[in-house]
């Protein structure tokens, strides 16, 4: 599929494959559930201070994140958004 551009719905719920009016900075704290088919999510920079895989930290506050369908990310962050990149698989 390819990278999904806006890919966060401004009202949090479901990361599809297409965003009907997405925004490129995920909401802080709210939980998005993949949908459509598993996501490739890269997070870095941005005041990041928590990301929960399925309700359990990452274990890191960057990085790359594979989700298949039904699994939830939530990125947690103070002032600044991290850039993030959203692939469909």
């Amino acid at each position: 599929m390819g990278r999904v551009v806006d890919p966060w719905p401004t009202s949090g719920a479901d990361l599809t494959n297409d965003v009907a009016s997405g925004s490129p900075d995920p909401q802080s704290a709210t939980v998005y559930t993949v949908r459509h088919t598993p996501k490739t999510i890269v997070v870095s920079g941005g005041d990041v201070s928590e990301i929960l895989i399925d309700g359990a930290g990452a274990g890191s506050t960057a990085g790359a994140f594979k989700l298949g369908v039904g699994e939830t990310i939530a990125i947690t962050y103070n002032r600044s958004a991290p850039s993030t990149v959203v692939f469909a698989e």
